[in-house]
C-alpha cells in the first residue's frame, strides 16, 4: 500500500505536486521569460540575450517551465543557417484563486479544452512527531489494531495524542495511510471537508471541492458526498481534541464516518457519548501508568541513573501521570526538582527551575487559546529575551513544556494554568495579543481579538472591538464559534456593562436560524435591564433595535414598532443616533414592504439609502437601492428596476457581500421574468442560487431554488426543474413553501397534468397571504383554465388577479391580465355580469 506523505511538498495527489512545482517557479525572471514567449516562439540564445543572462541558466529555467506545462517545446528548426530549438508559451493565462485552506491554479490554454485547474492544499494531515521514546500501552495498541473504530478518552496529559500518534507512526512505516486532524475551536465542516478532499483524486475530488465551495445549509448533502467519496480510502482517520468541536455539522460528519464503517480513531478529553453509543466502536479509557510502566519510563528517560527506587519514591506524588513524569525526568536531568508533595507543587517547582527567558516565553504562550506563531509571541513578550526566541522555544519543546502543532506552538493544558499564573501583568499581555490579532484578516483571528480584548480589562476598547468585529463574523457564518467564545468569556468578565455587551452579542448569535428565537428575547431583555442600570444609552438603543428586528421576524408587528420607536428615542442621547436611525428606518421600510405598503416603503428606503450613503455604509445603502428596484418590479415597472440595478452593478460586485448579491440577482430575476425574458431570468437566477448557497441561510436558498424550479418548468426543462424542487424541499426551514408549490404546479403543466397543476396552484393561494403572489397564482390558474377551454373560470381568476394588482398599484400588470379575458367581455362590469 502506498505510503501517505502529507506535507506541503509531498502528498499522494500528483496534481498537488505539480501545483507546488508551478508556484515555486513563478519568480520574476521566469515571469519575464513567459512574457517574452507570449509574443512569438524564441530560442534560448535569444532569450538569454534579451535578459542579459548566460544561456545555460536560461536553458535550465526553460526545461523546468516545459516540465510544468507552461512552455511548449516546438522542436528544432532551421533559421538563418543555424539549427535552433524554439519554445513557445503553452498557456494563455494563469489564474491563482485563494480558496479556503487551499490555492487553486487554473492554466487557461488557447485551445477550447486545454484549460486545467490544479489544487495546492495548505493543510497538513500527518500525525504529530515526538522527540521521546513511547513507553507502555501495549494492550491499548492491540485494541487499536483490531478495532473497527475506537474512541480514546482521558484527562489532560494522560497520553491520548502520544498513544495514537505512536501507533499511527508504526502504521505509516508499514505503508498504511493515516489522515490526522487536530480539532480547534473554530473548525467548521467546510474546513475539515476541504482537508479530507486531499484524499480523493480525479473527477470525484473536483466535484467534492465544488460542493464545498458552494457550501450552504444543505449540510446533509455535503456530508453524504464526503462520506461517499472516502469509501475507497484504505487507511485510518484520526481526529484529536474532539472536545473542542463546536460545529454540530462536523460532529455529524464524524458520526457518519463511524456509521459507514471506515476506520476512525477519535481522541477526546471527555467521554463522547454520541460516538460511544454507536455500533462497533471500541472505547479506550486511558489511565495513569502502573508501577511497571513508570519504572520502564524512568529507565528510558534517565538511563544514567542506576538507583531507580529512589527516583520511583521521588515521583510517587505524580501518581503515574505521563506528562508529569516527562517533566519530572527533565527536571531531574537538569537537577531542578526535589520530592514534591503534590502535582501542583511539582509543576511550580519545575517552573522555578527554568531560566528567566524560558519562564517568560512559557508564560506568554500560556496566554493564547490556540496555536501561536513565533511573530505573535515576539509581539506579545513584555521584554526581549537574551537568547534567540526560536532557541528558547526549542529548549522548552525538548523539556516537554510546549509542543509544535499545525498552527503554531501550544502549552499543554496541565502546564497552561501554572505558566499563566506566573505572569506579572496578564492584562497587559492580553492587550498586546489583541493588538497582534487585530492586524490579521482571518475571521477566526477576529474571535481571538475579541477574547484577548476583554481579558485585557480595558473594557471600553474591548466593547469597541466587539462592535467592530460582530458584522464580519456573522457575515462569514461564524455563529457557533462566536457563541462559544462569548460563553467562555462571560464567567471571566466581572464588569457589569461589559457582561451586558457580551450578552447582546450572544443574542445576535441567537437570531441565527440554527439557534432558538426565545433565547434572543430573553437575552435582550436582560441586556436592556443592565443597560438601564448602567445608563448605557448606546447599548439600550442597540438592544431595542435588535428586539424590534426579532419581533418583526416573529411576525409581532406591534411589538416591533414599539421597540423601533424606543430605539430611536434612546439613540438621540448617543453619538450613534444617525446610524441607528438609518438602520431602524431601513428595517421599518422592510416592515412596510412586507405589508405591501409600497409607497411608504419606497419613501422609507429612499431616505434610508441617503442616510446610509452619508454615513459611509455602502453595504446597507446598496441593499436599500436593491429594495427600491424590487418595489418598482412589484408595482409594474420592471424596466426601471433593471436601470437601477445596472447603475449599482459594479458597486455590488466590488463589495463581495453575499446578502447584497442575493438581493441584486433576485431583483434582476424578477424583473426579467416580468418582462417575459425567461432565458435572462434563468441566468440571473443561477447567480442568485450560488450567492444564496454561500450565505448559509436557509430562507434565501429555499426561495432561490424554488423560483429556479418554477422558471425551468416554464422553460420546458422538466428534469432540471424536478431536481431543483427536490433540493428546495431538503431545506428544513422552508420559508417559501408557496413558491415550491408554484414550481410543482408549473412542472405539472409542462407534463400535461393539468388537474394536478390546479391542485398545486390552489394550495399556493392558501399559503400566500400577500396580494402580489396571490395575483401571480390567479393569473397562472387563469392561463390553465384557458388551456382547458373553460373561459368562464379563466375570466373569473383573471378578474381577481387584475383586482389584486390594482390594489397594490401595479396597474400595468392589471392591464396585461385583461388580455387573458375573452374578448366577448368588453368592460369589467360586463365581465362580472357575464359570470
Amino acid at each position: 500500500m502506498e505510503r501517505l506523505n502529507a506535507t506541503e511538498t509531498e502528498t499522494n495527489q500528483p496534481e498537488t505536486r505539480k501545483a507546488f512545482a508551478l508556484l515555486s517557479l513563478l519568480d520574476e525572471t521566469n515571469l519575464k521569460l513567459l512574457l517574452m514567449l507570449r509574443t512569438s516562439p524564441l530560442c534560448t540564445r535569444e532569450l538569454a540575450k534579451r535578459l542579459g543572462m548566460a544561456e545555460p541558466h536560461v536553458s535550465q529555467r526553460i526545461r523546468a517551465l516545459v516540465g510544468t506545462g507552461l512552455v511548449r517545446d516546438e522542436g528544432w528548426v532551421r533559421l538563418g543557417g543555424r539549427n535552433l530549438k524554439l519554445y513557445s508559451l503553452k498557456v494563455r493565462s494563469l489564474k491563482l484563486d485563494f480558496q479556503p485552506e487551499r490555492l487553486a491554479l487554473t492554466l487557461e490554454s488557447a485551445l477550447p479544452k486545454g484549460s486545467i485547474t490544479l489544487s495546492y492544499p495548505t493543510m497538513r494531515m500527518d500525525p504529530p512527531k515526538f522527540l521521546f521514546k513511547f513507553i507502555g500501552r501495549s494492550e491499548q495498541k492491540r485494541i487499536l489494531n483490531y478495532a473497527k473504530s475506537a474512541v480514546v478518552w482521558g484527562i489532560a496529559g494522560i497520553g491520548k495524542t502520544t498513544l495514537v500518534a505512536s501507533w499511527s507512526a508504526q502504521l505509516r512505516k508499514n505503508g498504511t495511510k493515516v489522515f490526522w486532524h487536530t480539532i480547534k475551536t473554530g473548525d467548521s465542516l467546510a474546513l475539515v471537508c476541504t482537508k479530507l478532499a486531499q484524499l480523493v483524486s480525479g473527477s470525484k475530488r473536483t466535484e467534492l471541492l465544488k460542493a464545498i465551495e458552494s457550501f450552504s445549509t444543505q449540510q446533509e448533502e455535503l456530508i453524504f458526498k464526503v462520506v461517499d467519496s472516502l469509501k475507497e480510502f484504505k487507511g485510518v482517520f484520526v481526529f484529536d481534541d474532539y472536545q473542542n468541536c463546536s460545529d454540530q455539522n462536523l460532529r455529524k460528519l464524524l458520526r457518519e464516518l463511524f456509521a459507514y464503517g471506515l476506520k476512525l480513531i477519535v481522541c477526546s478529553r471527555t467521554r463522547p457519548e454520541e460516538l460511544v453509543a454507536l455500533n462497533r466502536v471500541s472505547v479506550i479509557e486511558l489511565g495513569a501508568f502502573n508501577k511497571k510502566e513508570v519504572l520502564e519510563f524512568l529507565r528510558s528517560r534517565l538511563p544514567e541513573y542506576k538507583d531507580l527506587s529512589a527516583l520511583l519514591s521521588a515521583c510517587s506524588p505524580l501518581k503515574g501521570h505521563p506528562l508529569a513524569l516527562e517533566v519530572f525526568c527533565n527536571g531531574v536531568r537538569h537537577k531542578a526538582v526535589s520530592r514534591a508533595r503534590s502535582l501542583e507543587e511539582f509543576f511550580g517547582e519545575v517552573l522555578d527551575s527554568l531560566s528567566s527567558d524560558e519562564k517568560l516565553v512559557l508564560s506568554c504562550v500560556s496566554l493564547f487559546r490556540r496555536g501561536v506563531e513565533v511573530d505573535a509571541i515576539k509581539h506579545t513578550l513584555p521584554r526581549l529575551t537574551s537568547e534567540p526566541l526560536r532557541k528558547v522555544l526549542r529548549s522548552l519543546e525538548k523539556k516537554g513544556f510546549v509542543k509544535r502543532m499545525e498552527d503554531g506552538f501550544v502549552v499543554h493544558e496541565l502546564l497552561k494554568q501554572t505558566g499563566y499564573g506566573n505572569l506579572e501583568n496578564p492584562a497587559l499581555l492580553h492587550r498586546k495579543a489583541a493588538e497582534w490579532y487585530s492586524n490579521a484578516q482571518e475571521p477566526a483571528y477576529k474571535l481571538e481579538e475579541i477574547y484577548h480584548s476583554f481579558l485585557s480589562q480595558d473594557y471600553g476598547n474591548a466593547i469597541e472591538t466587539l462592535v467592530k468585529n460582530i458584522p464580519k463574523l456573522l457575515d462569514f457564518g461564524f455563529w457557533p464559534s462566536l457563541h462559544a467564545t462569548l460563553d467562555e468569556l462571560l464567567p471571566k468578565v466581572s464588569d457589569d456593562i461589559a457582561k451586558a455587551w457580551l450578552e447582546y452579542a450572544k443574542a445576535l448569535c441567537a437570531q441565527d436560524p440554527s439557534l432558538t428565537g426565545n433565547e434572543t428575547l430573553s437575552l435582550l431583555n436582560r441586556v436592556l435591564v443592565a443597560a438601564e442600570r448602567n445608563a448605557d444609552f448606546r447599548l439600550q438603543a442597540r438592544a431595542h433595535l435588535a428586539l424590534a428586528q426579532a419581533f418583526q421576524d416573529f411576525g409581532e408587528i406591534k411589538g416591533a414598532k414599539e421597540h423601533y420607536a424606543l430605539s430611536l428615542k434612546t439613540a438621540q442621547r448617543t453619538q450613534e443616533y444617525e446610524s441607528i436611525r438609518a438602520n431602524a428606518l431601513q428595517s421599518l421600510a422592510e416592515l412596510e414592504l412586507a405589508q405591501e405598503n409600497y409607497t411608504k416603503a419606497l419613501k422609507a428606503y429612499t431616505t434610508a439609502e441617503r442616510l446610509q450613503t452619508k454615513l459611509g455604509n455602502e453595504r446597507n445603502a446598496l441593499l436599500a437601492r436593491c429594495r427600491i428596484a424590487l418595489i418598482n418590479c412589484y408595482i409594474g415597472q420592471p424596466e426601471t428596476s433593471l436601470v437601477i440595478l445596472d447603475e449599482i452593478r459594479e458597486r455590488v460586485s466590488a463589495l463581495s457581500n453575499h446578502t447584497l448579491k442575493i438581493s441584486w440577482h433576485m431583483c434582476a430575476t424578477f424583473a426579467f421574468y416580468a418582462l417575459g425574458r425567461l432565458k435572462d431570468a434563468l441566468s440571473e437566477n443561477a447567480k442568485w442560487v450560488q450567492a444564496a448557497k454561500l450565505s448559509r441561510y436557509p430562507g434565501f436558498l429555499s426561495e432561490a431554488q424554488a423560483f429556479r424550479a418554477f422558471l425551468l418548468a416554464l422553460y420546458g426543462r422538466t428534469k432540471q426543474s424536478e431536481k431543483c424542487v427536490s433540493e428546495a424541499e431538503k431545506i428544513k426551514k422552508l420559508d417559501y413553501a408557496g413558491v415550491v408549490e408554484m414550481a410543482k404546479g408549473a412542472l405539472c403543466v409542462a407534463k400535461g397534468k393539468y388537474k394536478d397543476a390546479l391542485k398545486h396552484y390552489e394550495k399556493c393561494l392558501e399559503i400566500f397571504k400577500d396580494k402580489f403572489h396571490q395575483a401571480l397564482c390567479n393569473v397562472l390558474i387563469a392561463r390553465l383554465y384557458l388551456k382547458l377551454g373553460n373561459e368562464k373560470l379563466a375570466s373569473a381568476y383573471a378578474l381577481s388577479c387584475a383586482s389584486l394588482f390594482e390594489k397594490i398599484g401595479a396597474k400595468r400588470y392589471a392591464l396585461e391580465v385583461q388580455t387573458l379575458i375573452p374578448q366577448t367581455h368588453n368592460s369589467p362590469t360586463q365581465k362580472l355580469e357575464a359570470l
